[in-house]
């Protein structure tokens, strides 16, 4: 054995001693023992990977196909990412008995409304703005009362969730001169306008004779700036003034999370976590490793979000994840992101023995007359003066 296996060996050993020590005790160089203390972790490295991670495997993971990372750490990555998702399944979890008969609720996904923003395409065409929002929304009840009493059986729903999901108003200083973009400046019309068009659906789907539970998280777009506390947000006082709306009324709930981005509940027996931010999809790698540790502190069935302006599904293991689209449809921020589709909402359903059963995007494509936010505001006086 000559002094650099040497060396490697007292190394893999003895992993606490320093370079210089074993210099000395083995009599080699420094330069010599600093190469044996990186072979010696290198092959502690590799002897933690597992030889079930081939080739075919890597190629399946998002991030591991191609990459300037050497092959022997790109395996120990793509082992550690295989082995953090097997110890997940068999973490204990919370176990909820499950409904095994009864019926199934609908579920609606409510976000990116942006009340107030106006969008304007590059030929100086509007495309969204306060009258072309609050037509979209008549729209949204329009057709998802259809969906409910047409295309799927009513009597086998005997519950429908409002899952509002953030920036429901377009906020106020979230960038430079963003006040140039917007036809409602005044956060308080900003927030009628969201109330008054939800509340619309609200009594819309009473009609049909199913109870209305609203439960809701924050977005990025209503807080007060970065600096400032989390609760200071204005999507929270549309969530209030929603609550303090259905307090007369026992066939409606309200909720809403206590200055957290996101909000937990339990449908159907069927765990559903809430929040405006998420990773687009769950096939990378970090998104894996981001949604994985949702999952592991919430123990969610289903993971609703939105935020990035169009709709999307995915898996994770054995959970479900839906992305909300946005009733604006492309605007300076899906561009920026080169993102682009149809203006929707996501209608979803939840089956006590099965979990997430029906899925539509009910697209919102149609445009108005014009002065529908002022006809929509004079049948609910109470939230804002009309001129």
């Amino acid at each position: 054995m000559n002094l650099t296996e040497a060396a490697i060996e007292y190394s893999r050993k003895h992993p606490d001693v320093i370079p210089s020590e074993i210099a000395k005790r083995i009599g080699c160089s420094a330069r010599t023992a600093r190469r044996a203390v990186q072979t010696a972790r290198d092959m502690e490295i590799l002897l933690c990977s597992d030889d079930s991670v081939n080739e075919h495997m890597l190629d399946q993971m998002v991030g591991f196909k191609k990459s300037t990372i050497p092959m022997k750490y790109r395996r120990v990555l793509a082992n550690i990412v295989k082995h953090t998702e097997m110890a997940l399944s068999r973490v204990p979890s919370i176990q909820f008995k499950h409904k095994k008969n009864g019926k199934e609720s609908a579920n609606l996904l409510i976000s990116d409304l942006h009340a107030g923003k106006q969008v304007y395409d590059d030929s100086g065409n509007c495309l969204y703005n306060k009258d072309i929002l609050a037509f979209k929304l008549a729209v949204l009840k329009k057709r998802v009362v259809k969906l409910l009493t047409k295309h799927l059986r009513i009597n086998t729903i005997d519950e429908f969730n409002i899952l509002l999901l953030g920036d429901i108003v377009d906020g106020s200083g979230i960038y430079p001169n963003q006040e140039l973009n917007q036809d409602l400046t005044w956060i308080v019309d900003q927030i009628a306008l969201a109330v008054a068009g939800i509340w619309d659906l609200v009594l819309a789907i009473l009609d049909i004779g199913l109870t209305v539970n609203i439960q809701a998280v924050p977005g990025n777009h209503g807080r007060q700036g970065k600096e400032t506390p989390l609760q200071n947000n204005y999507d929270y006082i549309v969530y209030q003034h929603l609550y303090m709306m259905s307090m007369d009324n026992k066939k409606i709930n309200a909720n809403y999370s206590m200055g957290t981005p996101y909000l937990n509940v339990e449908i159907k027996g069927w765990r559903v976590h809430l929040r405006h931010i998420a990773p687009a999809q769950t096939e990378t790698p970090a998104a894996r490793a981001k949604i994985g540790g949702w999952k592991g502190i919430h123990n969610w069935d289903v993971l609703c979000y939105a935020h990035l302006h169009h709709p999307g599904s995915g898996t994770y293991l054995t959970s479900d994840t839906i992305m909300n689209g946005s009733p604006i449809g492309i605007d300076d921020f899906s561009e920026s992101l080169a993102k682009f589709s149809r203006p929707s909402q996501t209608l979803f359903g939840i089956d006590p023995e099965i979990g997430k059963s029906f899925h539509y995007n009910v697209y919102l494509d149609d445009y108005g007359m014009g002065d529908e936010a002022r006809l929509l505001l004079m049948k609910y006086p109470m939230l804002c003066r009309v001129s």
